[in-house]
């Protein structure tokens, strides 16, 4: 039995752990669970393609994800991939100072996938 110090300590290791949340899951993900993050860009959301947008969107139920960005709003453009299966998956996150140092100090580090 743990006593209630190595629980502690399990569970703040736990909540120190790194997360991509998805409110619904995406074919982009394909059934990933944890990735690596590899690139980490600024843009103005005008930049991005509408091709890129319409895959980025696309939920697994079939509706589309609707961004809330206007044009010239910078966005955060992260790349995460799997070393194991070489898969790689993209996402578009509301630019902040704060997120973006984040994302930034965290790159080639392991992310758990949550959805929902």
């Amino acid at each position: 039995m743990k006593s209630n110090k190595e629980i502690k300590n399990l569970l703040e290791k736990d909540s120190l752990k790194l997360r991509i949340k998805f409110e619904k899951d995406y074919p982009k993900l394909q059934g990933l669970t944890q990735a690596k993050l590899i690139q980490v860009i600024i843009k103005q959301f005008e930049e991005l393609e509408e091709v890129f947008l319409n895959y980025d969107a696309k939920q697994s139920d079939g509706l589309y994800y609707q961004f809330n960005f206007k044009p010239k709003d910078l966005v955060i453009f992260l790349v995460f991939a799997d070393y194991d299966t070489y898969r790689m998956f993209t996402t578009v996150r509301r630019y902040t100072p704060n997120k973006y140092a984040y994302y930034k100090r965290n790159v080639g580090k392991q992310f758990e996938i949550v959805r929902g």
